[in-house]
């Protein structure tokens, strides 16, 4: 998996959120993450994922679901799947797993691998 970013915990007056960047050759976006309520591995979006427009003002572009590893090597271990569309950008899955510090994520690309019939 190819590292295109970080997020790390940030808070005001708000409350807490995610903030962080994703950049690829074509994509350059500042991003946050709001908490949502829902719980883990839930069909509802943990994280509701907003960019930055060019006048400041910030616009909805995704989600993102807090899952748990089920591979031997990290089972437990909890990641955020994200999923960002907007008309403007192509449609980018990508997952944010924890650094060792706790607070900050490494955002890498997923590639989807067609499953066998």
């Amino acid at each position: 998996m190819s590292s295109i970013g970080k997020l790390k915990k940030s808070n005001d007056a708000d409350g807490e959120f995610l903030i962080g960047s994703i950049q690829t050759l074509e994509i350059d976006l500042a991003i946050r993450l709001y908490a949502t309520g829902e719980p883990a591995d839930s069909r509802s979006p943990s994280y509701r994922v907003f960019a930055q427009r060019k006048n400041g003002s910030e616009v909805e572009i995704g989600a993102a679901w807090l899952k748990t590893m089920t591979s031997p090597e990290k089972f437990g271990e909890e990641f955020l799947s994200i999923s960002i569309e907007d008309p403007s950008l192509p449609k980018l899955n990508v997952a944010a797993f924890k650094d060792a510090d706790g607070s900050t994520y490494t955002i890498s690309f997923r590639s989807r691998q067609a499953k066998s019939a």
